[in-house]
């Protein structure tokens, strides 16, 4: 599935399920992200009951849109610009200048202290920040391995092992968010089928057993 940085350290998978409403109009509908479009304007698809208020829309009109990614819900502001109607019909939306994250999460995350190793394309250290049975945020200094790079979409294998414990344990997934600052690189990583060892692993951390 195409991903696309929506917002800083935001992504949105193509397709991914839109709740939409038009300011001012006080119409809601469910939509569709279909991608950018020309300058990075946003496309979404265009609910049948749209044509009831097509002429009411205006350009600037104000669409508020929140969706899910990474566990969380986001919500962006962005201005109509038009409709298209070839080869889809489709509402075009101007880039939104933030997203939003509205912090509710399907899971809550636990926070931790779990020492990792990241596998991709080498091997780096990583702080495991927080964990969930969907996925983690971790955390490597900016200082190391920075010619190392880690963007949305790459796949990553963890290792990680509990304090005091004998046991290690290994995921897959996926990189759905970055960020960077002078001294640490953060990624947020969705997890492909859970173990249940570590599915075990982690219900014990949200109990506060380790």
């Amino acid at each position: 599935m195409e991903t696309v940085q929506l917002g800083e350290g935001v992504s949105i998978e193509v397709g991914a399920g839109l709740r939409v409403q038009v300011e001012g109009i006080d119409f809601i509908f469910t939509s569709r992200f279909m991608g950018t479009f020309d300058t990075d304007d946003v496309l979404i698809s265009l609910d049948p009951r749209m044509e009831h208020f097509e002429s009411r829309l205006e350009p600037g009109t104000v669409f508020s849109a929140s969706y899910l990614a990474d566990d969380i819900y986001h919500q962006f502001r962005a201005r109509f610009e038009r409709l298209i109607t070839d080869p889809i019909r489709a509402i075009v939306l101007n880039t939104p200048d933030e997203v939003i994250n509205i912090e509710q999460r399907m899971l809550p995350r636990t926070p931790c202290t779990v020492p990792a190793r990241v596998d991709i394309r080498k091997t780096l250290e990583a702080t495991i920040s927080d964990i969930s049975p969907k996925g983690c945020r971790i955390e490597m200094p900016a200082g190391d391995n920075v010619s190392i790079p880690l963007e949305v979409g790459d796949r990553v294998r963890l290792r990680l092992r509990a304090p005091g414990s004998q046991h290690g344990y290994i995921v897959e997934g996926q990189v759905r968010n970055v960020t960077s600052s002078d001294l640490v690189r953060e990624a947020g990583i969705r997890f492909d089928n859970l173990p249940e060892i570590l599915r075990n692993f982690i219900e014990t951390l949200a109990r506060g057993t380790y």
